[in-house]
């Protein structure tokens, strides 16, 4: 009877892997540095987009400015409620773009900043914390450029080479007589455009240059009336203003040639339009009192 019974003793649990000493599978590999995403991306194209500056860590070579701009990007993070990914970022950007400087302590570039861009930084956080540290050098062509060059494409090259210079007036002004203010981009754009169809015709004729345009051409590419008449004659007045003043056109072609204004329609009050929106005053005016 007693053999036919098992023993009721638990059996003892077999050792673990850290009772035993043995470290565990997890534990087994080997620790290495640890790389955040970003300087893993940065490592594979940095030396395709940025000039040539080991990619381990780029240490800043002023190690104050780089204090004071990390604290400054701490603030302004929390002045304008960056979130901790955005500020951590533009801290590591920072870093960079310091470790890359050639002359420790110079203004950064905005185009060095908008490299960035190219290896997964976002440029604005960084422009923005530059700026306010006046540590920013804007050398990037403006916007209004890129606009003006697809503008004049196609044209002939003496032609193009004689709006760059009424451009390059335009929107940096002129010291030497005539002297000339700078221009905004809001003025450019629109005597520019207004000019274009005129252009385009001329090139079209077979003229090279403005120097060939006669008055008789300038009236035969202005339309009838109107404001399309004035606006094409503020153009083409703009562009033979600036080109006689620089010399590159002896006689001005617009000189004598009349234009007249753009059509000016006064809107009518808002009661005219829509009674029920008119003041109390203005429906008893209209219609009498009831």
């Amino acid at each position: 009877m007693a053999s036919s019974f098992t023993s009721s003793t638990p059996a003892a649990p077999s050792a673990s892997p850290a009772s035993s000493g043995r470290p565990l599978a997890r534990n087994r590999r080997r620790a290495g540095p640890v790389r955040s995403p970003i300087a893993s991306s940065c490592c594979s194209t940095c030396r395709a987009t940025l000039p040539p500056a080991g990619c381990a860590g780029f240490p800043p070579r002023d190690p104050g400015l780089a204090a004071v701009l990390d604290r400054a990007a701490r603030d302004h993070a929390a002045r304008h409620g960056w979130t901790k990914s955005r500020t951590v970022q533009a801290r590591q950007a920072i870093r960079i773009l310091l470790g890359l400087q050639d002359t420790p302590g110079a203004p950064v570039n905005a185009s060095e900043v908008t490299a960035l861009a190219r290896i997964g930084f976002a440029v604005q956080p960084v422009l923005d914390i530059l700026t306010a540290a006046e540590l920013l050098h804007e050398d990037r062509d403006p916007p209004v450029a890129a606009w003006f060059a697809r503008q004049i494409t196609g044209l002939p090259a003496p032609m193009i080479s004689e709006l760059r210079i009424w451009f390059d007036v335009m929107h940096r002004g002129s010291s030497r007589a005539p002297r000339r203010r700078p221009r905004s981009p809001v003025t450019i754009r629109p005597h520019l455009s207004w000019a274009m169809p005129a252009l385009r015709a001329w090139a079209a004729g077979g003229h090279q240059s403005l120097r060939e345009i006669s008055p008789a051409e300038v009236i035969a590419a202005l339309p009838s009336g109107g404001t399309p008449r004035a606006t094409r004659g503020q153009g083409l007045r703009s562009l033979f203003t600036v080109l006689t003043g620089r010399t590159v056109i002896f006689t001005n072609p617009m000189a004598r040639v009349r234009t007249g204004r753009p059509d000016i329609r006064q809107p009518l009050p808002l009661g005219q339009l829509y009674p029920r929106c008119a003041p109390p005053w203005a429906r008893l005016t209209r219609h009498g009192p009831r």
